[in-house]
């Protein structure tokens, strides 16, 4: 009887653990992924930290969202994601980000992909350690270099540059890119747009200011619409510089310079990974894609030989 009793102890303890090792082996978060717009350089984001949870073994459902470039949207799909009690919600660009963390609050942990700068946005007051329940990957992107590069393939004195006022991560680089022109001795002209269908009639504007180029940053409603820039300014022999390597590609745009966003989403994979781990977000730095091979260089040799400019390193 006591071997009986022994032997039926056992085989409760090793079914209990086998319960537990199935229940851990089987455990699937739940992922909100939203994104302001779709457009190459935001879906390479969204892939990129799938792909690396993937590889990592974790096993997760994704509700991926898009705005579709609206506000309301955006704070639509954050009262979605708390509805659903999502593990992680991440916001790719800042506009997102910002709806998650007005409409999720500190219990749900959010991770930011593709924002410029978090700090001014208002997502955090610290890079390296926060008290807020937010982390994530910033895309600030080396304006000095890209203007630099686009002056050395044609020399510029009057640069034309359109971004929407409405996008916090726009308007940071847009004082960026003004403190550069101004200390390359560059004038620059500038307009702003709301949405992808003002994007034509501002690039015309711009054509109309005789630019000797066109610069676009990281802003997602401009580079949605890239093929209306770079159709208006090809026909006036104006090339394209562009801040996001990702979306130029194909686009039109003569060059571009900058954060390779599926690699970004990669380091969101891990920065994700982290949390669901159990480390709180706010005690990871944010990170920011500073290294050669977190960055990428474009040029359209097709465009080039249209323009009649070539690639010039130093």
């Amino acid at each position: 009887m006591r071997f009986t009793a022994i032997l039926l102890s056992a085989l409760f303890i090793f079914a209990c653990t086998k319960k537990e090792e199935t229940q851990t082996e089987e455990k699937r978060y739940k992922i909100g992924v939203a994104k302001i717009i779709a457009h190459p350089a935001l879906d390479a984001v969204e892939k990129g930290l799938i792909d690396e949870l993937t590889e990592r073994g974790i096993k997760a459902d994704y509700d991926l969202q898009s705005a579709n470039g609206e506000f309301s949207t955006a704070a639509s799909i954050a009262a979605r994601f708390k509805d659903e009690k999502v593990d992680v919600a991440v916001g790719i660009a800042t506009p997102t980000a910002l709806a998650l963390l007005n409409g999720l609050g500190r219990e749900t942990p959010i991770v930011f992909s593709a924002v410029t700068d978090p700090i001014s946005a208002g997502l955090r007051t610290s890079n390296e350690k926060d008290a807020a329940n937010v982390t994530g990957v910033s895309d600030m992107t080396p304006v000095k270099e890209q203007i630099e590069l686009m002056n050395r393939i044609k020399p510029i004195k009057t640069l034309g540059h359109l971004y929407n006022s409405g996008e916090a991560n726009s308007v940071e680089l847009y004082k960026i890119l003004t403190e550069v022109c101004g200390a390359l001795n560059i004038k620059l002209v500038a307009t702003t747009v709301t949405n992808t269908s003002e994007v034509r009639q501002a690039t015309g504007f711009l054509v109309h200011e005789k630019v000797d180029a066109i610069y676009v940053s990281t802003d997602n409603v401009v580079v949605a619409a890239m093929q209306s820039v770079t159709t208006v300014a090809e026909k006036n022999n104006i090339p394209v510089v562009s801040a996001d390597p990702v979306s130029a590609e194909g686009s039109g745009a003569l060059v571009a310079y900058g954060v390779d966003y599926y690699t970004a989403g990669r380091q969101t994979g891990i920065i994700i990974a982290e949390i669901l781990n159990g480390k709180f977000a706010g005690d990871i730095p944010v990170k920011y894609m500073l290294t050669k091979d977190e960055l990428s260089l474009y040029f359209d040799k097709s465009v080039g030989e249209r323009l009649n400019l070539e690639l010039k390193t130093e």
